[in-house]
């Protein structure tokens, strides 16, 4: 007797359990084999990653997990009364940018609006400004472009990071005159200005180094801080020295020394030696590099300079 022969009913319910059949290895293949593999992945991964908890120096009570975390929450986050890592990293950054800040608050409402608005005419006026200001001194500063490496028609930044050059040598100069260093005049560098009395003079040892950008990640558009260098050789005494560098950094300055040389000019009148005899020298001729900082707000018009160098982990 054949399944033709079958009642009907019969035949119905063959088709039924096939199809149950067919269904239930469907699921299987498609479904729960698929999720079986995902699931010994997973539990193969669960060991992997308790074998590494239990070499590692980390507890595995949750309770202990959750006070540890905690913990560092407190640290990163601080108390009412004692601030954390956020709050100190945000301290840290306004006092190496306020140097510049101070004059941004002073023109505009903020970073971001002096970005967009700042304009030609006030980077003119203000490096006019600066041109007057170093020659009102007893040892004027003499600028030429050739070792400046900035000019009053310079168009080789966005116009803000001209301004804020100019107004990064200004700082830094005022500090030199209040120490008493003397900017050297460059002997040799072939650049000579004419001067309306006397013999034409040779420009200072005064330059103004290209903007340095730091990002925090490689797909970020605009700096997170960006640096304004500035390089310069000075003479004077030791003590006029360290009275420069106790000023770059106070309260309410930060302007770090990159860079640092120093050579001793030999004593006029034969061998001079101090009370803790050793051979000293009252002038000595120093060349460093001291830098601003400026940080640009969210949002901002993204910088033309291509290449950016990435922040140290954790700064």
């Amino acid at each position: 007797m054949s399944s033709k022969d079958w009642p009907k009913e019969h035949q119905n319910a063959l088709v039924l359990f096939l199809l149950i059949v067919l269904g239930a290895i469907a699921v299987y293949f498609f479904l729960l084999r698929p999720q079986a593999a995902d699931v010994a992945k997973m539990q193969e991964d669960l060991e992997d990653l308790r074998e590494e908890v239990n070499k590692s120096d980390w507890p595995n009570d949750a309770s202990r997990l959750e006070k540890l975390l905690q913990e560092k929450k407190r640290k990163l986050d601080g108390t009412k009364t004692v601030p954390g890592m956020k709050d100190r990293s945000e301290q840290v950054l306004k006092l190496a940018t306020d140097v510049l800040g101070q004059r941004v608050r002073n023109m505009v409402a903020d970073g971001e609006e002096f970005m967009k608005n700042v304009t030609r005419i006030d980077y003119e006026i203000e490096f006019e400004n600066l041109e007057e200001h170093l020659r009102e001194n007893q040892h004027p500063v003499i600028i030429a472009e050739k070792v400046f490496g900035l000019s009053r028609d310079a168009s080789h930044l966005d116009t803000y990071e001209l301004l804020l050059q100019v107004w990064t040598v200004r700082e830094i100069v005022d500090l030199l005159r209040e120490s008493g260093l003397v900017i050297e005049r460059g002997r040799g560098n072939g650049t000579k200005l004419p001067t309306p009395r006397g013999p034409a003079l040779q420009a200072s040892l005064l330059t103004v180094l290209p903007p340095v950008s730091y990002i925090l990640s490689s797909e970020d558009r605009n700096p997170y801080i960006t640096e304004f260098p500035v390089q310069f050789t000075v003479r004077g005494s030791i003590q006029q020295v360290c009275t420069f560098l106790r000023s770059l950094h106070t309260a309410d300055r930060f302007l770090p020394c990159k860079r640092f040389e120093l050579r001793a000019a030999p004593p006029q009148r034969g061998r001079t030696v101090d009370e803790r005899d050793t051979l000293s020298s009252r002038h000595v001729t120093v060349k460093m590099v001291c830098s601003t900082f400026f940080r640009p707000m969210e949002n901002a018009p993204e910088v033309r300079r291509k290449k950016k160098n990435m922040l140290p982990g954790g700064a």
